[in-house]
């Protein structure tokens, strides 16, 4: 009996010994590409300029304080207003990011006020021509468009005719 507890406590400390040695070789090790861990990854910055110049993701350490005032596009006609975490309302400018996961930074332009082009106008076809033809450009969207989107568009239509008189008296 005495003898099964010598062993056993023998071994568990071996097991340790063996997995502490393991820990310190793999901190010092290269990985290899295509390597995973969460405790060495680095995380990414990536810059959505809106239509202005290109800004190239920074990869930076896990942690990472970067100052994102040093990172300005340029846009002509517009002055850069800043950098900002939602895409959409942009209402909560941002100076400075940590690199605690992959972040995507919005920039938000103000018009200069100098005057812009008009935009070209697509030429527009009715659904019997695309039907006729074969495609054409969404004048809303300005999205190509081919004859099964109009068949699929006008289905669609139908079926949001026959909700709303349903569910929507």
């Amino acid at each position: 009996m005495k003898t099964k507890k010598i062993l056993c406590i023998t071994m568990a400390i071996l097991t340790l010994a063996a997995a502490s040695a393991v820990t310190a070789q793999a901190q010092d090790t290269d990985y290899p590409i295509g390597y995973f861990s969460i405790a060495h990854a680095n995380r990414y910055l990536t810059f959505a300029t809106d239509g202005g110049s290109f800004i190239k993701a920074l990869e930076k350490p896990l942690g990472t304080v970067v100052d994102v005032t040093e990172y300005v596009p340029t846009k002509e006609g517009y002055i850069f207003d800043g950098w900002y975490l939602s895409p959409r309302n942009k209402v909560d400018k941002v100076y400075a990011v940590t690199l605690t996961e992959n972040i995507v930074l919005y920039a938000k332009w103000l018009d200069d006020g100098t005057p812009k082009p008009a935009p070209e106008m697509p030429d527009i076809a009715t659904n019997e021509e695309i039907m006729q033809y074969g495609s054409y450009v969404d004048e809303i969207t300005g999205v190509p468009v081919t004859a099964l989107w109009v068949q699929q568009n006008a289905r669609l239509e139908a079926l949001m005719k026959l909700y709303n008189e349903k569910f929507n008296k």
